[in-house]
Protein backbone atom coordinates (compact mmCIF):
# COMPACT_ATOMS: atom_id res chain seq x y z
CA UNK A 1 0.00 0.00 0.00
CA UNK A 2 1.30 3.48 -1.10
CA UNK A 3 2.27 6.20 1.20
CA UNK A 4 -0.26 9.10 0.31
CA UNK A 5 1.00 12.51 0.46
CA UNK A 6 0.61 16.23 -0.66
CA UNK A 7 4.60 16.50 -0.63
CA UNK A 8 5.67 17.66 -3.80
CA UNK A 9 7.80 15.12 -6.44
CA UNK A 10 11.04 17.96 -6.42
CA UNK A 11 11.22 16.61 -2.38
CA UNK A 12 11.11 13.49 -2.75
CA UNK A 13 13.83 13.53 -5.32
CA UNK A 14 16.06 15.44 -3.19
CA UNK A 15 15.83 13.13 0.27
CA UNK A 16 16.04 10.55 -1.97
CA UNK A 17 19.43 11.68 -3.26
CA UNK A 18 20.55 12.40 -0.23
CA UNK A 19 20.10 9.41 1.68
CA UNK A 20 21.93 7.83 -1.22
CA UNK A 21 24.24 10.26 -0.98
CA UNK A 22 25.08 10.10 2.66
CA UNK A 23 24.89 6.39 2.71
CA UNK A 24 27.56 6.20 -0.63
CA UNK A 25 30.04 8.35 1.12
CA UNK A 26 29.69 6.99 4.75
CA UNK A 27 27.61 9.44 6.37
CA UNK A 28 24.64 9.53 9.13
CA UNK A 29 21.75 8.38 6.84
CA UNK A 30 19.80 9.43 9.76
CA UNK A 31 20.78 13.35 9.06
CA UNK A 32 18.57 13.65 5.49
CA UNK A 33 16.22 10.27 6.67
CA UNK A 34 14.73 12.44 9.61
CA UNK A 35 13.39 15.15 8.55
CA UNK A 36 12.36 13.44 5.40
CA UNK A 37 9.89 11.18 7.53
CA UNK A 38 8.64 14.23 9.33
CA UNK A 39 7.89 15.83 6.08
CA UNK A 40 6.12 12.45 5.02
CA UNK A 41 4.16 13.06 8.23
CA UNK A 42 3.05 16.26 8.22
CA UNK A 43 1.94 16.28 4.37
CA UNK A 44 -0.35 12.75 4.64
CA UNK A 45 -3.01 12.95 2.70
CA UNK A 46 -6.49 10.95 4.19
CA UNK A 47 -8.21 8.97 1.65
CA UNK A 48 -11.27 10.71 0.40
CA UNK A 49 -14.70 10.17 2.29
CA UNK A 50 -16.89 10.72 -1.00
CA UNK A 51 -19.57 8.06 -0.81
CA UNK A 52 -22.49 7.86 -3.76
CA UNK A 53 -24.88 6.50 -1.64
CA UNK A 54 -25.97 9.62 0.56
CA UNK A 55 -29.18 11.10 0.17
CA UNK A 56 -28.94 14.29 2.09
CA UNK A 57 -25.71 15.41 0.61
CA UNK A 58 -26.48 18.53 -1.72
CA UNK A 59 -27.67 20.56 1.27
CA UNK A 60 -25.98 19.22 3.87
CA UNK A 61 -22.50 21.03 4.64
CA UNK A 62 -19.28 18.55 5.85
CA UNK A 63 -16.45 19.58 7.30
CA UNK A 64 -13.45 21.05 5.26
CA UNK A 65 -10.84 20.62 7.57
CA UNK A 66 -9.18 18.37 10.36
CA UNK A 67 -9.39 21.33 13.31
CA UNK A 68 -11.37 22.47 16.11
CA UNK A 69 -14.13 24.80 16.61
CA UNK A 70 -12.70 28.04 17.92
CA UNK A 71 -16.32 30.09 17.23
CA UNK A 72 -19.54 30.16 16.19
CA UNK A 73 -21.01 33.11 15.11
CA UNK A 74 -24.25 34.44 13.56
CA UNK A 75 -25.55 37.62 11.63
CA UNK A 76 -22.49 38.36 10.64
CA UNK A 77 -21.53 40.47 7.30
CA UNK A 78 -18.31 40.30 5.01
CA UNK A 79 -17.32 42.39 2.13
CA UNK A 80 -16.76 39.88 0.02
CA UNK A 81 -19.55 37.15 1.34
CA UNK A 82 -22.08 39.25 1.91
CA UNK A 83 -24.67 40.05 5.02
CA UNK A 84 -26.81 37.83 7.32
CA UNK A 85 -24.05 34.78 7.72
CA UNK A 86 -22.85 32.40 10.50
CA UNK A 87 -19.54 32.27 10.39
CA UNK A 88 -17.36 29.05 12.03
CA UNK A 89 -13.94 29.76 12.47
CA UNK A 90 -11.79 26.38 12.67
CA UNK A 91 -7.91 26.19 13.91
CA UNK A 92 -5.93 23.20 12.34
CA UNK A 93 -3.21 22.28 14.08
CA UNK A 94 0.63 21.67 11.95
CA UNK A 95 0.19 17.92 12.64
CA UNK A 96 -3.67 17.12 11.79
CA UNK A 97 -4.16 15.88 8.34
CA UNK A 98 -4.32 19.17 6.60
CA UNK A 99 -6.00 18.53 3.28
CA UNK A 100 -8.94 20.85 2.25
CA UNK A 101 -12.28 18.93 1.49
CA UNK A 102 -15.41 20.45 -0.13
CA UNK A 103 -18.42 21.09 2.47
CA UNK A 104 -21.14 20.30 -0.13
CA UNK A 105 -21.82 20.11 -3.77
CA UNK A 106 -20.67 23.64 -5.27
CA UNK A 107 -18.96 25.64 -8.05
CA UNK A 108 -16.24 28.00 -6.88
CA UNK A 109 -17.08 31.29 -8.24
CA UNK A 110 -14.35 33.65 -7.10
CA UNK A 111 -11.39 33.55 -5.54
CA UNK A 112 -9.58 36.71 -4.10
CA UNK A 113 -5.84 37.26 -2.31
CA UNK A 114 -5.65 39.58 0.02
CA UNK A 115 -1.84 39.70 1.28
CA UNK A 116 -0.32 41.26 4.68
CA UNK A 117 0.29 39.71 8.39
CA UNK A 118 -0.61 36.54 9.24
CA UNK A 119 -3.03 35.22 11.85
CA UNK A 120 -1.32 33.20 15.16
CA UNK A 121 -4.18 30.26 15.23
CA UNK A 122 -3.27 29.31 18.98
CA UNK A 123 -4.40 33.00 20.20
CA UNK A 124 -7.98 31.60 20.81
CA UNK A 125 -8.98 34.89 19.94
CA UNK A 126 -11.95 35.45 17.64
CA UNK A 127 -11.16 36.73 13.68
CA UNK A 128 -12.77 40.77 13.90
CA UNK A 129 -14.93 42.14 12.03
CA UNK A 130 -14.57 41.67 8.20
CA UNK A 131 -17.70 43.96 6.71
CA UNK A 132 -15.59 46.88 5.64
CA UNK A 133 -12.12 45.44 5.80
CA UNK A 134 -10.93 41.58 4.63
CA UNK A 135 -8.36 40.47 6.63
CA UNK A 136 -5.36 39.07 4.78
CA UNK A 137 -5.98 35.17 3.41
CA UNK A 138 -7.58 33.65 0.53
CA UNK A 139 -11.38 34.34 0.45
CA UNK A 140 -12.98 31.39 -1.87
CA UNK A 141 -16.52 32.32 -2.99
CA UNK A 142 -18.56 29.46 -4.10
CA UNK A 143 -22.44 28.34 -4.79
CA UNK A 144 -24.30 24.76 -3.81
CA UNK A 145 -26.14 23.32 -5.65
CA UNK A 146 -29.38 24.96 -3.92
CA UNK A 147 -28.36 28.45 -4.79
CA UNK A 148 -26.71 28.52 -1.62
CA UNK A 149 -23.75 31.03 -1.17
CA UNK A 150 -20.84 29.59 1.10
CA UNK A 151 -17.79 31.31 2.02
CA UNK A 152 -14.49 29.89 2.49
CA UNK A 153 -11.67 32.20 3.69
CA UNK A 154 -8.00 30.74 4.90
CA UNK A 155 -5.44 32.44 7.42
CA UNK A 156 -2.19 31.42 7.13
CA UNK A 157 -0.19 31.33 10.68
CA UNK A 158 2.89 32.34 10.90
CA UNK A 159 3.95 28.52 11.08
CA UNK A 160 2.43 28.19 8.23
CA UNK A 161 2.00 28.38 4.11
CA UNK A 162 -0.39 29.29 1.67
CA UNK A 163 -3.40 26.59 0.60
CA UNK A 164 -2.34 24.43 -2.14
CA UNK A 165 -5.40 24.38 -4.18
CA UNK A 166 -6.61 22.28 -7.00
CA UNK A 167 -9.46 24.93 -8.34
CA UNK A 168 -10.05 27.55 -9.88
CA UNK A 169 -13.29 29.85 -10.34
CA UNK A 170 -16.16 27.82 -12.65
CA UNK A 171 -14.81 24.53 -11.19
CA UNK A 172 -17.40 22.15 -9.70
CA UNK A 173 -16.85 19.53 -7.36
CA UNK A 174 -18.57 16.95 -5.17
CA UNK A 175 -18.89 17.61 -1.73
CA UNK A 176 -16.56 15.72 0.45
CA UNK A 177 -13.53 15.68 -2.90
CA UNK A 178 -10.37 16.61 -2.31
CA UNK A 179 -8.98 20.03 -3.76
CA UNK A 180 -5.64 20.44 -2.07
CA UNK A 181 -4.20 20.91 1.45
CA UNK A 182 -3.17 23.74 3.78
CA UNK A 183 0.22 23.09 4.27
CA UNK A 184 1.62 23.16 8.21
CA UNK A 185 -2.52 24.67 8.89
CA UNK A 186 -3.86 27.62 9.93
CA UNK A 187 -7.11 29.30 10.23
CA UNK A 188 -9.97 28.41 7.90
CA UNK A 189 -13.14 30.06 8.18
CA UNK A 190 -17.00 29.17 7.23
CA UNK A 191 -19.71 31.27 5.94
CA UNK A 192 -22.77 29.72 5.48
CA UNK A 193 -26.29 31.70 5.00
CA UNK A 194 -28.57 32.08 7.97
CA UNK A 195 -31.18 29.58 7.09
CA UNK A 196 -29.01 26.74 7.54
CA UNK A 197 -29.56 25.13 11.20
CA UNK A 198 -25.87 24.63 12.89
CA UNK A 199 -25.04 21.45 14.04
CA UNK A 200 -21.66 22.31 15.76
CA UNK A 201 -20.65 24.33 18.46
CA UNK A 202 -17.53 26.02 19.84
CA UNK A 203 -14.68 23.76 21.50
CA UNK A 204 -16.18 20.61 19.01
CA UNK A 205 -13.23 18.69 17.36
CA UNK A 206 -14.27 18.39 13.49
CA UNK A 207 -13.31 15.55 11.18
CA UNK A 208 -12.57 16.48 7.22
CA UNK A 209 -15.23 15.16 5.10
CA UNK A 210 -16.54 13.07 8.15
CA UNK A 211 -18.45 15.71 10.45
CA UNK A 212 -21.63 17.69 9.92
CA UNK A 213 -21.64 21.16 10.03
CA UNK A 214 -25.08 22.33 9.39
CA UNK A 215 -27.77 21.69 7.18
CA UNK A 216 -31.61 22.71 6.08
CA UNK A 217 -33.72 22.28 8.82
CA UNK A 218 -36.22 20.31 6.96
CA UNK A 219 -33.57 18.35 5.29
CA UNK A 220 -32.41 17.37 8.98
CA UNK A 221 -35.89 16.64 10.04
CA UNK A 222 -36.06 13.98 7.30
CA UNK A 223 -32.78 12.75 7.90
CA UNK A 224 -33.01 12.18 11.74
Amino acid sequence: MSFRNYLPKFYHFVFIFLIIFFFFFGLPVLIPLVPYALLLYLTRKAKSHYKEDSTLKNNMVYGPVNGKVVSVKKNISHKIFGEDLTQIQIQIPFWKETGVFLPMTLEVTDMIVQKGREWWRWSGAQLPDQKDKVMPGLSVSCQGVNGANIGIQFHKCYLGFWPELRVIPGDRGKVQVNIGFFPFGGTLVLYLPSNYEILIDKNNEMIAGQTIVAGLPEDIEVGS
